[in-house]
């Protein structure tokens, strides 16, 4: 039996918390917990959204996201 471990600190910035897995709970883990797993998760996707309405395509999307919303307000 391998008793390695694997030693990784919280991918979230603001956590870093620091923790072990052993070889066969070690599934590539980058977050201690579901909540740091999460919230990294909600910043991404906060960065992606933000960049895509910062280029050429994500501006030529809004008018046709402000029609549908005007639509559905209707």
């Amino acid at each position: 039996m391998d008793d390695s471990l694997r030693f990784v600190s919280c991918g979230l910035l603001e956590c870093g918390q620091v923790f072990f897995l052993c070889t066969k709970c070690d599934h590539g883990d980058r977050y201690c917990s579901k909540e740091c797993r999460s919230t990294a998760r909600s910043e991404s996707l906060r960065g992606a959204r933000r960049r895509h309405q910062h280029s050429l395509e994500g501006r030529l999307d809004h008018p046709d996201r402000q029609a549908a919303y005007r639509e559905r307000r209707r």
